[in-house]
């Protein structure tokens, strides 16, 4: 990992050696039920969407300014 100018230790896959790769890890945002995460989901989505139409607009603003 030094070598490769990693700040952390490098660790090699054991799944060539036929150990089975680890689990992934839990998630971060707990969910109670698929709804939960769709609501989630679509509000990030509208935000997403927010940003990208403000962003287009002070573009076209931009240019026009030009």
């Amino acid at each position: 990992a030094v070598e490769r100018g990693m700040p952390y230790t490098f660790r090699r896959s054991s799944y060539s050696a036929g150990v089975s790769l680890p689990t992934a890890p839990p998630s971060v945002i707990p969910f109670e039920t698929v709804e939960d995460f769709q609501e989630l989901l679509a509000r990030i989505r509208f935000e997403r969407d927010a940003w990208e139409k403000k962003f287009h607009e002070v573009e076209l603003e931009n240019k026009e300014l030009k």
